[in-house]
C-alpha cells in the first residue's frame, strides 16, 4: 500500500478493469482489518462505501493489463458506538 498524509491508497494489476478493481478492493479490505481490528465484513463494508477507486494505467503494448487504486482517508475513525440517526 501507499499512504499519504490524507489517505491509505492500494493498487491492483489484471487483464481488466474488473479483475484490477478486485485486487486492489481485497489489499484494501485487508489494510482495514489490520489497520482497525475489525471483521471482513465489515472492512468489505467499508471499502464499498467510502472506497474511491481510481482508474491507472492501461496499455495493449507489452501484454495487455489495467491498474487501479482504492483510496480511503485517514479521517475514517473506529468510535466504538453503533450508529443513531
Amino acid at each position: 500500500y501507499v499512504e499519504t498524509a490524507e489517505e491509505w491508497l492500494t493498487s491492483g494489476i489484471g487483464e481488466t478493469w474488473g479483475d484490477a478493481l478486485k485486487k486492489a478492493w481485497i489489499e484494501m479490505v485487508a489494510l482495514l482489518i489490520d489497520r482497525y481490528d475489525t471483521t471482513y465484513e465489515y472492512a468489505n463494508m467499508i471499502v464499498g462505501t467510502i472506497g474511491d477507486a481510481r482508474p491507472g494505467f492501461a496499455t495493449e503494448y507489452i501484454g495487455s493489463y489495467c491498474t487501479c487504486q482504492i483510496a480511503i482517508t485517514k479521517q475514517l475513525r473506529r468510535t466504538g458506538t453503533p450508529y443513531t440517526p
